[in-house]
């Protein structure tokens, strides 16, 4: 692992059980093992880090949210995905299970809502301004992420592409094509 592998691996080790604003330069390039002016390096400071870290998660989320969309408004497991979301899931999950918990970033939050929102909404030609477009996709998001966090803390209950199976029906109903 690369230096700043390592500071970042810390990082999540320390913000899994502390607030961001409660973390130090210091303790974190501890748990790294690196002189704090290591740290100035790669970042200005822990928010910079954070935000680093959660654009990254955004990009790898554009990339394959239409991809998942695409397979569940076409009623079919498009091939590979469950391997595309497992590695997904696998890099990023615990760091988006951290980003949604207790001490996580509310806005981190509303910027992958706005993501889902907005792919959901070209995939399937939805009308942005609509009442009661909106709030199916406030709906299915807010429940998707909740479904998501449970299966990702009982892996080994369900496979992704079973996941995927039972939520197009409901992906189905709320987006029926007109």
């Amino acid at each position: 692992m690369t230096t700043k592998e390592n500071i970042i691996e810390a990082f999540w080790k320390i913000y899994a059980h502390k607030p961001l604003e409660k973390i130090t330069i210091q303790e974190l390039m501890d748990k790294a093992g690196y002189h704090r002016s290591v740290f100035y390096v790669y970042f200005k400071d822990i928010y910079d880090l954070l935000e680093q870290e959660e654009n990254d998660i955004i990009d790898k989320l554009n990339e394959i949210l239409p991809y998942i969309f695409y397979s569940i408004k076409n009623n079919h497991i498009l091939p590979n995905i469950d391997a595309k979301i497992y590695n997904l899931f696998k890099e990023n999950f615990p760091k988006v299970n951290i980003l949604f918990g207790i001490h996580g970033d509310l806005s981190f939050i509303f910027k992958v809502k706005k993501l889902f929102a907005k792919i959901l909404c070209d995939i399937m030609q939805l009308p942005t301004n609509d009442y009661k477009t909106n709030l199916a996709i406030e709906f299915f998001i807010n429940g998707h992420f909740s479904a998501l966090l449970y299966l990702y803390k009982h892996s080994n209950k369900i496979t992704l592409v079973d996941y995927l199976k039972i939520i197009i029906p409901i992906f189905n109903t709320l987006f029926k094509q007109k």
